[in-house]
């Protein structure tokens, strides 16, 4: 009885963290929102800081707000505090700047230039970082040994990994980084009894820290795995799979080991809802590095379905017995054999009509879905072109406000003035609407051709290549979705009357006075 007991109240514990953790992936927007509202403010902060000492210790605080949210943009941000720290010239800024630099192409999944980026470090930069270039090599030689590669290359890994470990728990000063970097040490030397033992040594205040909570108890809950406990293993990994849902880190451990436990269990629906939310978090950080972990619980996707699948074949067999049995008791209370068969016959026609017409609905099913693919794949690229373009205005806005503060400390308001006025020149527009031209045909390389097939030849567009005119261009930010007058006119540096202009002059134009050219666009 009391065995029981303690069963029914782990297994309401572990139903209440379930549903907790489904709330909090339900208010994900929710909290990425925060995270941007705490990064935005640093942003500003960069641009108004007045000394590069202080551009580079806002840099730190975004690489640690990006670190575990978007590991491009981590690289992004440690090469750029390596410029300044360069600039600045004193040597531990640039180390820093370089563990940085390692951390983000680990993220990456980069790890042999992480290596490097370390490597390149002289060795008075151990005497004094110490800790945090022990700690960033370990890590990297720890993804290491989780790669899919040969037996002796991942023992060599691990030896180098145990090696890094004795010294850190050596020189690591704060009790819950010992505390973190002993329970790995258990762990990867396959002592994970001796990792759950140690653990529960420690004192409550240091399991509890917010900064580390979710990583003490997914290292235990993995041990707890190890050992064969998997509901106690359950209970850990929900805890950190809450916390790393609510603190926005998406390269995270927890939730892919839960949705496999969960499958193991026969809970299909959210081992699949947490497998398909890890792998949409772990792809929007581009956290490579994770990804091993991933490919362990992918096969959940396919024997969801396909267990899925097979539940709907036994039902459909029980209902086929069931028919037989109508159908059998049916001709045995039938006297009229003959008028029950030609019905049946009959029957059999209409199904295989509706079987035909579920195949020709399967086709068409088929083919929407290749199209829905191709697009996809169309707006994935645009959305990359679209950022780098924003991220090269973003650079140049960037270089130009800097440019001006210099200009506005002088006080000379004539230099001042002409450096405004030359912001609004006709050639930077011109070099905007090339980059968009460029950036639109790689996308769609057969626009132009498709758009002249619904022109009268005479009227039919004959441009260099990779160059629109202002007629097309419209027509080009409609292809992508932006269609109100007042939009295409603000994007184009046209008045509504213009874009107006152009839009019926291209329509008098068409092949035929019925065709609306962008509708016929929208479906190439």
């Amino acid at each position: 009885t009391t065995v029981l007991a303690v069963q029914a109240w782990g297994s309401q514990i572990i139903d209440s963290l379930m549903r907790e953790l489904d709330q909090a992936i339900d208010n994900k927007p929710i909290y990425e929102a925060r995270k941007r509202g705490r990064i935005l403010p640093l942003y500003n902060q960069v641009g108004l800081a007045p000394s590069h000492e202080g551009k580079f210790e806002i840099t730190k605080q975004l690489f640690e707000e990006y670190r575990t949210f978007s590991m491009d943009t981590t690289l992004m941000l440690a090469r750029e505090g390596k410029r300044l720290a360069l600039a600045i010239g004193n040597k531990r800024d640039i180390w820093e700047a370089s563990l940085m630099e390692a951390e983000a192409l680990k993220g990456l999944g980069r790890y042999y230039l992480a290596l490097d980026v370390l490597d390149q470090l002289p060795p008075e930069a151990l005497d004094t970082l110490g800790a945090q270039l022990l700690y960033r090599r370990s890590s990297v030689y720890y993804s290491l040994s989780e790669v899919p590669m040969p037996q002796s290359d991942i023992m060599a890994y691990r030896d180098t990994l145990a090696r890094l470990r004795t010294l850190l728990m050596e020189t690591i000063d704060s009790d819950e980084g010992k505390a973190i970097n002993r329970l790995e040490f258990l762990k990867e030397r396959g002592d994970f009894q001796g990792a759950i033992d140690y653990y529960k040594t420690l004192p409550p205040d240091i399991r509890a820290l917010a900064d580390t909570a979710s990583v003490f108890n997914f290292i235990i809950g993995d041990a707890y795995l190890k050992t064969g406990a998997r509901d106690t293993a359950l209970e850990y990994l929900l805890h950190a799979a809450i916390s790393d849902i609510r603190n926005s880190d998406r390269k995270y451990n927890a939730l892919p080991l839960v949705a496999k436990i969960l499958y193991d269990q026969g809970d299909l629906q959210h081992a699949y809802d947490y497998i398909i939310c890890s792998l949409s978090d772990i792809r929007a950080a581009h956290a490579q590095s994770r990804m091993y972990r991933i490919n362990d619980a992918l096969p959940i996707i396919t024997n969801a379905y396909k267990d899925y699948q097979k539940q709907n074949e036994e039902t459909r067999h029980t209902a086929w017995i069931f028919a037989l049995a109508f159908i059998l008791a049916l001709i045995l209370g039938i006297i009229a054999i003959i008028v029950k068969n030609k019905k049946l016959k009959q029957d059999g026609r209409l199904l295989k009509e509706k079987n035909q017409e579920l195949e020709s609905l399967k086709e068409k099913s088929d083919a929407l879905n290749r199209k829905l693919e191709d697009t996809s794949h169309t707006m994935e690229e645009y959305i990359g072109e679209l950022f780098n373009l924003n991220s090269e205005y973003i650079n140049i806005m960037q270089r130009e406000h800097n440019q001006l503060i210099k200009t506005a400390r002088t006080g000379k308001i004539t230099d001042l003035e002409k450096a405004i006025a030359a912001l609004d020149s006709p050639e930077r527009l011109a070099t905007f609407f090339a980059k968009f031209d460029k950036c639109f045909l790689d996308i769609f390389p057969h626009f132009i051709e498709h758009f002249n097939a619904l022109l009268k030849p005479e009227y039919r567009y004959s441009l260099p290549p990779g160059q629109l005119n202002p007629e097309l261009r419209i027509y080009a930010l409609m292809r992508l979705g932006i269609t109100e007058t007042s939009r295409i006119a603000s994007f184009l540096h046209y008045t509504n009357q213009t874009v107006y202009n152009y839009r019926n002059r291209v329509k008098s134009h068409a092949i035929r006075a019925d065709i609306d050219v962008y509708d016929t666009l929208k479906e190439l």
